[in-house]
């Protein structure tokens, strides 16, 4: 049994990229066969996690986490009895994530470390990450037993690239797309900024796709997409829009996705469109990135040059991206599966 801890649920409209792998990790567990359970501790009150702690801290089969910094993930590092205690951060332990509220999370860290240096600590910890460098910032805090490098459960929705296939857009000016949650380090201010200082005759419409965070860059955001809409450009800010009713809204249009974050430990909102008729252009790289570009299916963005970017265009090759994508898929998933069922005692 694999007991699977998020404190994001499983519902990506609300909890993002990790919801995202949580669901698809479900899937692909239930898939092989794994017996697994998942519990969602963002639901539990204080006087509820520590009830839950109590529960199941002395429960020696396998523990996902999928954060370090939540509380009850805290308390399961310092005292859980379990065999096989994984961690995946999700990119929470990048050099640019722990730059972002860097105070808080220097002093929870340095109490960590002082606790797991004088009072010991959980002593089967393996860290699943997405890159060495995360692994490597981790375990500086926590002592780790091992060190797994898989890239995050995949599912790749294939049924939309045979829908995109008969789809009628006719203008030929593109429709550009941005999704991810609305706080600095997605970068949508940069983009729209940078289309003002370079206004664009190719751009039919821009779509915000966001989950409300951060008000303070929504206000700026919406000051940016004021300025860009007084120029006659159609500017549109959707809050909470599932992917599903994102491809209804673009799917007769000729979109491109631009995905302007300044890091990224995988990329949801990219695997979620490589549906589009356009290749989708990014500004941070990681191992999926990296793949992608090589392939040739995705183009990286250097200097925030977003508007340069949109001028040379190029059309997706989708049949090849389904391919790619779903070996890829098969690939990362069994991988996975591997890494969690193969420590289990």
């Amino acid at each position: 049994m694999i007991r699977i801890f998020t404190h994001v649920g499983v519902n990506p409209r609300t909890g993002g990229g990790v919801a995202a792998y949580v669901r698809n990790l479900a899937a692909a567990l239930s898939v092989s066969g794994q017996q697994h359970e998942i519990l969602n501790v963002s639901q539990f009150s204080k006087f509820l996690m520590l009830i839950a702690f109590f529960r199941y801290f002395s429960f020696r089969g396998t523990i996902l986490l999928n954060s370090a910094f939540h509380p009850f993930s805290l308390l399961m590092i310092l005292f859980s009895r379990s065999k096989n205690l994984i961690i995946m951060p999700h990119g929470e332990f990048l050099s640019a994530a722990l730059e972002l509220n860097k105070r808080k999370k220097q002093t929870v860290l340095r109490i960590l470390k002082w606790l797991t240096t004088y009072f010991g600590a959980s002593r089967h910890v393996t860290i699943v990450a997405a890159s060495e460098a995360e692994a490597d910032n981790f375990a500086q805090y926590v002592s780790v037993q091992d060190v797994k490098i898989v890239q995050d459960v995949v599912h790749f929705p294939a049924q939309r690239m045979q829908v995109r296939a008969s789809s009628k857009h006719r203008d030929k000016r593109l429709h550009v797309v941005m999704i991810g949650r609305m706080v600095r380090m997605k970068g949508f201010k940069k983009v729209l900024d940078d289309f003002a200082s370079h206004p664009l005759a190719e751009i039919e419409k821009i779509s915000v796709y966001y989950l409300d965070e951060d008000q303070a860059y929504l206000a700026d955001v919406e000051e940016a997409a004021e300025r860009l809409s007084s120029n006659g450009m159609n500017v549109v800010l959707q809050e909470g829009r599932s992917a599903d009713e994102i491809f209804r809204d673009c799917i007769d249009t000729n979109c491109i996705l631009i995905v302007p974050s300044d890091f990224e430990s995988f990329g949801y909102v990219l695997v979620e469109n490589l549906w589009m008729p356009n290749k989708p252009i990014v500004s941070f790289q990681n191992e999926f990135t990296t793949f992608l570009e090589g392939q040739g299916h995705c183009r990286i963005v250097k200097d925030n040059c977003f508007a340069e970017a949109i001028r040379t265009n190029e059309r997706a090759d989708n049949l090849a991206v389904n391919d790619v994508m779903e070996f890829y898929a098969d690939a990362v998933n069994s991988k996975t599966i591997e890494v969690l069922c193969g420590t289990e005692t």
